[in-house]
């Protein structure tokens, strides 16, 4: 998977060329939503949505610009246009160790069907454990992993 900076098709034909297998699109997902219409019509299930919140309004252009756009509403709508799995990045718990923001993510699970991976907050196994118990699909580690805090093939036993 890839992300980041991605607003054409023409290097998202070359990124699924070169074999990479989801391409994540941020910004543009939801700045343009005919686009993003093109782009599930041409690619399907390998486009992948990243919604980044800080204190409950997504943020774009690498986290650093309001989007003026609701997180369900946005939810709702890249769903109706055939997007099949989010990323959901609460940026205000993003390498922090502290916890998900679980109110917003079982917000989304009530509000989507799609396939929900969670990144942001992950430290402990036992909230991985909680990730799953409001379905979740996936989940993103990062700084819990480098700082030993979260033992990878703990969390792969107990997802698998």
């Amino acid at each position: 998977e890839i992300g980041g900076g991605i607003r054409n098709l023409s290097v998202v034909k070359k990124l699924l060329e070169i074999g990479v297998k989801r391409v994540i699109l941020g910004t543009i997902a939801i700045e343009n939503s005919r686009l993003l219409k093109r782009f599930i019509d041409l690619y399907g299930k390998k486009i992948i949505v990243s919604l980044d919140a800080k204190n409950g309004e997504l943020m774009k252009k690498g986290w650093l610009e309001k989007s003026n756009f609701g997180l369900i509403p946005t939810i709702k709508q890249i769903e109706k246009i055939g997007v099949k799995t989010i990323i959901y990045t609460d940026i205000a718990r993003d390498g922090t160790l502290t916890e998900p923001n679980y109110e917003s993510i079982e917000l989304i699970r009530k509000n989507t069907n799609m396939k929900l991976i969670i990144a942001g907050g992950i430290s402990y196994i036992n909230q991985v454990k909680k990730l799953k118990a409001i379905n979740v699909d996936g989940v993103i580690i990062g700084k819990a992993l480098y700082e030993g805090k979260i033992n990878l093939k703990e969390v792969i036993k107990y997802v698998s």
